[in-house]
């Protein structure tokens, strides 16, 4: 069984329930596990199991896949599934890997979807939706079998190493269950994580944005690479939010043996700034790619 990963504690939940039937077509799928839980009021759980179309993915030409979940009940009772998508490998980054598509139910029953919103402090960094489907529930008869399909895709900028695109499914309005997903794989090209940060240190929190630094001190901006990219260059850049702050001179970086880089010593003037370091010389197999901005505020 995989775990379902908890939703962080700086994201809010809006339910937005709607109902609806439509239908859909899916072929050629894999099935593994099932997943039972009892409701509160002590009706016999629902069985629960999902089959994935296709398991592989190809970065960038093939980034969808249809899950097929099938329930059966054995008393009438309302089914919630509750769905989330993998975040990326880096807390300063916002938002998902995959984006749900509205389900579809194939048989009888009654469906309703829900919604998460999530909100971020100002100037996060935003790499895929933050809001978007993040369940539903099928209102079923006793002794009754149906299926639900949905399609989620992968969103349009290059996978991370060590990203994950296998969503996390449970069971229950109150202390869900976990239900088994097949694990999906991302093959095709890659993109670079790039992490930065400032030295010496910025003050301040990460989850309370903008970050501080001093004014009148020298500033270099570090980082590293993944995967590890030895000998590669990159462009750092500053951009002002505040109109009339001078604009930081761009320059090339290059990394080490092991991916890492700094930029020599500056001075920014007071003022808001965004630092971005961009890959745009991509060795084989890898796609063009940018780092998350540094945000911070000279005063």
């Amino acid at each position: 069984m995989i775990a379902a990963r908890q939703i962080p504690q700086h994201e809010r939940r809006r339910w937005l329930w709607r109902r609806g039937l439509a239908l859909s077509l899916a072929t050629g799928v894999i099935v593994l596990g099932s997943a039972a839980v009892a409701t509160p009021d002590g009706t016999p759980p629902a069985s629960v199991s999902v089959a994935v179309s296709p398991t592989t993915l190809h970065y960038p030409d093939r980034r969808a896949f249809t899950l097929t979940i099938t329930i059966t009940t054995i008393e009438a009772q309302d089914v919630v599934i509750n769905e989330l998508s993998p975040e990326w490998p880096d807390r300063n980054t916002a938002g998902r890997v995959l984006r749900l598509q509205t389900p579809t139910l194939q048989g009888p029953g009654h469906l309703g979807t829900a919604q998460l919103i999530a909100d971020f402090p100002i100037n996060t960094c935003f790499r895929g939706p933050t809001a978007g489907i993040a369940g539903f529930d099928v209102a079923l008869d006793a002794h009754t079998t149906t299926t639900v399909r949905q399609t989620m895709v992968a969103i349009h900028r290059p996978p991370w190493p060590r990203a994950d695109y296998t969503p996390r499914l449970s069971q229950g309005a109150q202390a869900p269950t976990p239900i088994a997903v097949p694990h999906i794989t991302m093959a095709g090209k890659q993109g670079v994580h790039v992490q930065l940060h400032a030295n010496p240190p910025l003050g301040g929190s990460r989850r309370r944005l903008p970050r501080t630094a001093r004014a009148g001190r020298d500033l270099s901006i570090a980082g590293r690479t993944s995967p590890v990219l030895v000998h590669a260059q990159l462009l750092v850049q500053a951009r002002p939010y505040t109109r009339g702050t001078k604009r930081i001179t761009t320059g090339e970086v290059r990394t080490d043996e092991r991916g890492r880089f700094r930029t020599l010593p500056w001075r920014p003037g007071p003022g808001d700034y965004l630092v971005v370091a961009s890959y745009h010389r991509p060795r084989h197999g890898l796609l063009p790619d940018r780092s998350c901005g540094l945000s911070f505020d000279v005063s």
